[in-house]
């Protein structure tokens, strides 16, 4: 058999380090977002309930989050999915002087506050995903970010 060149890789293989050179792999996501003037951040965020719990895709936990997150508006909340056991959901900043992991305790606090004893818990960890965008091109139909 022979050796793989870079072009016939495809999807991950394509972009995975080879055997030897392995990346050290992170046991939890890296905290805070960086927020730049003059650039639009938009993060993607995913919360899980606790153990991973079935209990988030109902009217009364959209109902309490949607007021929790309005009550949090240091952030604002654009598209969102909720799953059984999480949500996904971008935000941008509206202040530049609250970080990110401050204002999830806020809302996940007033989260439990709306909706009351029962309310679901959810990972005390979030995945965050954070976007600055510069200048965007578009080339066939795809999008590329540019940085200066």
């Amino acid at each position: 058999m022979q050796p793989s060149r870079a072009s016939d890789l495809v999807g991950r293989d394509s972009v995975e380090p080879e055997k030897g050179g392995t990346l050290p792999q992170r046991r939890h996501p890296a905290k805070g977002v960086f927020i730049f003037l003059n650039q639009a951040t938009i993060v993607f965020v995913t919360i899980c309930s606790r153990r991973r719990e079935k209990n988030l895709a109902n009217t009364a936990v959209h109902d309490a989050l949607l007021r929790a997150w309005n009550k949090a508006d240091r952030w604002i909340i654009g598209a969102y999915v909720i799953m059984p056991d999480h949500f996904h959901f971008f935000c941008s900043p509206t202040d530049m002087n609250l970080a990110i992991e401050p204002w999830i305790t806020f809302w996940k606090r007033e989260f439990r506050r709306e909706f009351g004893n029962d309310a679901p818990g959810f990972k005390p960890i979030a995945f965050i995903i954070a976007y600055a965008m510069k200048k965007i091109t578009r080339r066939n139909g795809n999008m590329f970010e540019r940085t200066q």
